[in-house]
C-alpha cells in the first residue's frame, strides 16, 4: 500500500508530481490500474514510485533516455522489479531546492500569460521578449530607488492618500478573501469518491491535495478537490461486484465496477 508523503507543501507534491509524469510519459505507458506512491527507496529516501506497462519494449534503453531527459534536472531515476511489475523509482532527496522553486512557481508572460521556459528570451505564443536584467542594470535600478527622497509636498500627499485608499483596498481585500473562501468551500463540498463493495478494500487517491492511501470495509465517502484519480482494489477473491464513482454535486460524473477476484476500479476526473 504507497505511503503517505510527509511533504509540508501538498501542492508543491502534486505540481511536482505531474512534472514527473509528463517526463515518464514520454518513454512508457503508465500502468493506470496502479496508483502513484509516495515512499522510500532501500536506502531509505523519499522517493516517488510510478509503476508502468509490464510489456513494455526495450525498456532498458527507455531507461536511459529517461536519464538522459531527467539529467538537467538533477534527477536520477531507476528501474526496479517487484513480483513481476516493473516500476520506475525517483530519489525525491535528488531534486535540489533550486529546481523545486522552479518548478513550483512556472514563469508566465507578462505579455499574454502563458507559461514560459525559465530560459527562454520570447514567448512562443505571442513574440514577447521575456529578457532579463544584467546585474548592471539592476544595480543601477537600485541606486536610483536609494537616492530618491520625497519632498515635504509629496510626503504629505502620500500621507493624506494612503488613508483613504487604504481603508478601499482593506475593504476590496476582506470581499475577495470573502468570494475565495466560498469558491473553495462550494469545490471541497461539492466533489467526492465514493467506494461501494461489501467487503474489505485499499486504494489511493491523486488530488490537489496531493497523493493518500484509503482503506475500508463497506461503502466510504471522501471528500476531495480539483482534479482527481482513485483507484481501489478487492482484498478478497470473491464474485461481489465493487464500485467507485466521482460524485459532483450530489450527481455520479465518472465510474467504474467489477466483480473479479482481487479486482482494481480506477477512475477520472
Amino acid at each position: 500500500m504507497p505511503k503517505k508523503n510527509p511533504s509540508n507543501s501538498s501542492d508543491s507534491q502534486q505540481t511536482q508530481i505531474e512534472f514527473l509524469v509528463e517526463k515518464i510519459s514520454k518513454y512508457f505507458s503508465m500502468d493506470e490500474n496502479k496508483p502513484i506512491e509516495s515512499g522510500q527507496t532501500e536506502k531509505g529516501t523519499p522517493a516517488f514510485r510510478f509503476y508502468i506497462e509490464a510489456q513494455s519494449e526495450n525498456v532498458e534503453t527507455k531507461v536511459e533516455d529517461l536519464k538522459e531527459e531527467l539529467k538537467k534536472h538533477d534527477l536520477q531515476p531507476f528501474l526496479v522489479e517487484e513480483k513481476g511489475e516493473k516500476i520506475i523509482e525517483i530519489d525525491k532527496s535528488g531534486i535540489p531546492q533550486e529546481e523545486k522553486e522552479r518548478v513550483d512557481k512556472p514563469i508566465h508572460c507578462t505579455q499574454c500569460g502563458d507559461e514560459v521556459d525559465d530560459d527562454a528570451i520570447y514567448c512562443e505564443s505571442c513574440g514577447h521578449k521575456i529578457g532579463k536584467k544584467k546585474k548592471g542594470e539592476v544595480k543601477e535600478e537600485h541606486e536610483r530607488k536609494k537616492d530618491y527622497q520625497p519632498t515635504r509636498i509629496q510626503r504629505k500627499e502620500s500621507s493624506d492618500g494612503f488613508g483613504k485608499k487604504g481603508l478601499v483596498i482593506g475593504v476590496v481585500a476582506i470581499i475577495i478573501i470573502g468570494i475565495v473562501v466560498v469558491i473553495v468551500l462550494n469545490v471541497r463540498s461539492g466533489k467526492e469518491v465514493k467506494v461501494i463493495y461489501e467487503g474489505s478494500w485499499s486504494g489511493a487517491i491523486v488530488d490537489s491535495d496531493g497523493i493518500r492511501s484509503i482503506s475500508g470495509s463497506g461503502t466510504e465517502t471522501f471528500s476531495v478537490s480539483g482534479t482527481v484519480s482513485a483507484n481501489a482494489q478487492k482484498m478478497d477473491g470473491s464474485s461481489r461486484e465493487i464500485t467507485i464513482q466521482i460524485i459532483r454535486y450530489g450527481n455520479v460524473v465518472e465510474e467504474q465496477s467489477t466483480t473479479s477476484a482481487y479486482g482494481i476500479v480506477s477512475v477520472t476526473g
